[in-house]
């Protein structure tokens, strides 16, 4: 008797936890994974991913244009309608904290939307001019050939990308 009371009170709780058939746990890391593919240079930090996953985004560098920005807001937002469908209070109290902290954080990026054209590009501490070359010189893993690899890729689109300076003739990287 005892089990089939935990049943039924597992069948009557259980839906409030869950949206549709899916335990929040999933959503978290499957949103997780999403967010984490569309960001390939954070990917690469954390080593987010194994394998064959990983190694194609090692080489990838994370856009800084208004479009990926837009395309993030768009994750995000979708992802925030997802989570809302919750019940938090049906949630665990971790989970409940978990549920606030990335409702929060996703509230949070969708918010700034109508304020992309406000920020400047150019700043001291974590601006355009210093993101790459931080990266490649500091942050990027050279554990082993194939990190090397892919970290000479992104080195090199960034060098045959770069203006020529000045009084050197375009389409002559570095005087070669």
């Amino acid at each position: 008797m005892k089990s089939l009371g935990l049943v039924v009170f597992a069948l009557v709780t259980a839906p409030a936890a869950f949206a549709g058939d899916r335990p929040i746990a999933g959503f978290f890391d499957d949103f997780a994974r999403e967010w984490m593919r569309g960001d390939p240079v954070r990917a690469t930090l954390r080593q987010y991913f194994e394998g064959a996953e990983q190694d194609a985004l090692d080489p990838r560098l994370t856009p800084v244009t208004r479009e990926f920005r837009l395309a993030r807001i768009a994750v995000a937002r979708r992802g925030l309608e997802a989570l809302r469908r919750y019940d938090p209070q049906a949630l665990t109290p971790e989970d409940r904290v978990s549920y606030a902290t990335m409702e929060w954080q996703l509230d949070d990026i969708v918010r700034e939307e109508p304020f992309l054209d406000d920020a400047f590009p150019f700043e001291q501490f974590g601006g355009v001019q210093r993101r790459l070359p931080d990266f490649l010189a500091n942050l990027h893993p050279l554990r082993n050939p194939r990190d090397a690899e892919n970290y000479l890729d992104p080195a090199i689109k960034a060098r045959a990308s770069a203006p020529p300076p000045p009084g050197q003739p375009a389409g002559r990287p570095g005087g070669r």
